[in-house]
């Protein structure tokens, strides 16, 4: 037989459940303080739903517009603890080359509010980076939703590019002034490919300095660039015009100078849910004899 003591905490209990309840919800509920490390990271959680959520992200999230209002938290290599917790984040989200690891190692281990991605540079990371965020925000569902549209975009830009009979022999220069190119397992190395070319870099690893005579010596069918956020040419400046000052192609002679083009870099390298219309494209302008109707329009691509 139940005591009187018993038969009490027992009531007590099941009159307060609704209130604890209640109170669970409003805290699953209350809005999280999140903090972004990686521009492709910060664009995930955007095309999530979860942008009003965000107060910090790293200077390389320049993708939506309202993220250049929010605080920094410096370059998403060079990451600080003290900086990071300053910011009194319930969750940090980091892209897979975020950094140092001994700070990672530091938020992971005395918070556990650090979710890094850990998949490889590789057209699947892509879709797969929407599914690492969604899990993070309990958003499973809608992340697997916003992965397999991003899939079938890529999907499409692979039987797009398929109807290319040659692949343009390609450089990409990682910056106009004291730039370096780009060769195997870089981003711009796979967008190379994804868009139908062929990247010269091919013949070494990650980015090395090249030259104007460097350039030319290769004699590449195209060259591909972009500017530094905080250098871009203003809207009335060709850019393509500039970049080929800038990388010392202006006045060679016609014949010895390669076409120029320039891209979005943080929409087209950072691998994330607006690479498959940037190297849409790209592959576009590298295949200008080719019928290019265009990807479908997506929320998260402006």
């Amino acid at each position: 037989m139940m005591s009187r003591i018993s038969r009490r905490r027992a009531l007590m209990a099941a009159a307060a459940a609704p209130f604890l309840l209640s109170s669970f919800s409003r805290a699953m509920a209350a809005p999280r303080r999140i903090v972004c490390a990686g521009g492709a990271i910060t664009e995930c959680v955007f095309a999530l739903g979860h942008g009003g959520e965000v107060v910090a992200v790293d200077t390389t999230s320049l993708y939506p517009a309202s993220v250049h209002a929010l605080p920094k938290i410096g370059y998403f290599r060079q990451l600080s603890v003290e900086g990071l917790m300053s910011l009194t984040p319930d969750l940090v989200l980091a892209d897979r080359d975020a950094g140092p690891a001994n700070v990672l190692q530091q938020l992971g281990g005395a918070t556990g509010i650090l979710h890094q991605f850990q998949g490889p540079i590789s057209i699947a990371a892509i879709p797969d980076k929407v599914r690492f965020a969604a899990v993070a925000l309990n958003e499973a569902g809608k992340g697997e939703d916003v992965a397999t549209t991003i899939a079938a975009d890529l999907a499409a830009l692979e039987t797009a590019v398929a109807r290319a009979t040659r692949k343009p022999r390609t450089i990409f220069m990682l910056g106009t002034v004291k730039g370096r190119m780009a060769g195997r397992g870089t981003a711009a190395d796979l967008v190379i490919a994804m868009a139908g070319a062929a990247n010269l870099g091919a013949d070494f690893d990650g980015y090395r300095p090249l030259s104007t005579e460097g350039i030319v010596g290769l004699k590449p069918d195209v060259v591909v660039t972009m500017f530094q956020s905080d250098a871009a040419p203003e809207s009335h400046v060709d850019a393509a015009v500039r970049a080929a000052q800038d990388l010392g192609l202006a006045d060679l002679p016609e014949s010895a100078r390669p076409p120029v083009i320039v891209i979005d870099g943080a929409a087209l390298l950072a691998l994330g849910p607006r690479s498959a219309h940037a190297c849409y494209d790209l592959a576009r302008q590298l295949h200008p004899d080719l019928d290019w109707p265009g990807l479908p329009g997506r929320p998260w691509v402006s």
